[in-house]
């Protein structure tokens, strides 16, 4: 990494300090002599009593830093950085000037960056890598503040699709700036306005950064479990009330269906159990083919049961006719099966729930220890172990479908359950998360 990252800080703090522009560019040139450190080992920096309060205060500062960064507090972590640069800057501390604790510092705030840039995606992990210019576009300048307060407010947006809307208003403004000029996304100076210094690239870093974060965070939550049903044609058969009131002595008017008569639900048949043509009463039959429009021409329509009466302020004679088809347009359950041979989430598996969320949550443990965020690693296998541990008492023998896509048996099931408790326990017991 070119250390031109560490004048950027350096030039920030002392500009706004009043430092003349001569001295800042001195000041640049002489930090590009500063030896890159190596960027796979950690640079361990420790100071003691007889080391310069400014340098003391350096190392305890990059301390700061090393845990927002750790904790994933973006915001504090380049607050911080800022300070730890200052302190060390010649015109604060000129006794630091050939002190090689000085330089080991600011190598160590470089490796972090990186980190910082990682976070972030390769987009912030390029910008922090490259020398700063102190020279930029106004237009562009003011392009990238936009497209930098558009980024401040999606990271706390409460809406997700206003957050996601920002965020590309976010890339879109520093598009334009880099068709504006080219250089601008490697400035470092006073902000367009005149009011404060801007890193443009630890700026977009930051962004980055923080809107990885939320999407991580909303990646962590469970999804809601699909609803998966679908219509199907097959045989099925619709229930239909029919009623008529007494005219006279055992006498009874035309039967009606209560209500709009409109299409009752279809429930699925076996097509070779329907009768083999209509056998209800003629009556039945009439009153449902004048008054049922939903009926088909070879829809079949017999009796569910036996005539009832009912007395109310008169006499009534009840039914329910039943309706056959063979082409009745049908709906699976929420598991995309028809009948009830296979069972999920969506429709209600406690099993299958248990399953999809200890897979989910080990999913993401797994994924925050490869970020190296142990903290959130161990929250997840909390949640894994937690949502693995209820009490199932499912008795079904149906075929259980997960949110992979597999089916499985109920023993498979509580195999799998046993296994992702078990992960989720051992991640918690051991330094697994700390292990990216």
């Amino acid at each position: 990494m070119r250390n031109g990252i560490f004048l950027a800080c350096l030039l920030a703090t002392l500009t706004a300090c009043g430092v003349n522009p001569d001295r800042l560019e001195t000041m640049r040139q002489r930090n590009e002599e500063v030896a890159e450190g190596p960027q796979s080992t950690d640079i361990v920096v420790e100071y003691n009593d007889g080391d310069p309060k400014a340098l003391r205060d350096a190392v305890s500062g990059l301390r700061d830093m090393e845990a927002s960064l750790a904790a994933a507090q973006y915001d504090a972590y380049v607050a911080k950085r800022y300070e730890v640069t200052n302190v060390l800057s010649p015109e604060l501390a000129p006794e630091l000037a050939s002190n090689d604790k000085k330089d080991l510092v600011l190598r160590r705030v470089a490796q972090l960056d990186s980190r910082l840039g990682a976070t972030g995606g390769e987009r912030a992990m390029t910008l922090v890598d490259t020398k700063r210019v102190g020279t930029a576009s106004s237009d562009a300048l003011y392009a990238i503040q936009d497209s930098i307060d558009s980024c401040a407010r999606a990271a706390v947006s409460g809406d997700k699709q206003m957050s996601s809307d920002l965020y590309r208003k976010f890339e879109a403004g520093l598009e334009r700036a880099r068709s504006l000029d080219g250089s601008s996304l490697s400035y470092v100076g006073r902000r367009p306005s005149g009011a404060g210094i801007i890193d443009v690239p630890i700026e977009v870093a930051l962004c980055d950064a923080k809107m990885a974060r939320r999407k991580a965070e909303e990646a962590d939550e469970a999804p809601v479990a699909a609803d998966l049903s679908k219509e199907y044609q097959g045989c099925a058969a619709f229930d239909v009330n029919i009623e008529a009131a007494q005219t006279g002595a055992n006498a009874f008017g035309d039967f009606q269906i209560p209500g709009a008569g409109s299409q009752p639900t279809a429930v699925p048949a076996v097509c070779e159990k329907f009768p083999p043509s209509s056998d209800a009463p003629s009556n039945v039959q009439r009153a449902l083919r004048d008054k049922a429009l939903w009926l088909k021409a070879g829809d079949i329509v017999s009796m569910a049961g036996p005539f009832e009466y009912d007395q109310r302020e008169t006499l009534y004679k009840k039914g329910v006719a039943r309706v056959y088809r063979k082409d009745a347009t049908l709906k699976t359950n929420k598991c995309g099966a028809q009948g009830t041979t296979v069972i999920c989430e969506a429709e209600g598996s406690e099993v299958a729930k248990a399953i999809n969320l200890g897979g989910h949550y080990m999913a993401r443990a797994d994924f925050h220890r490869k970020q190296s965020n142990a903290a959130r690693c161990k929250e997840m296998a909390d949640r894994s172990y937690k949502a693995t541990s209820v009490a199932l008492t499912s008795t079904s023998e149906a075929q259980i479908l997960l949110a992979t896509g597999e089916t499985i048996t109920k023993t498979e099931a509580q195999a799998r359950l046993e296994a992702l408790k078990s992960q989720a326990n051992d991640a918690l017991a051991s330094d697994w998360c700390a292990k990216p």
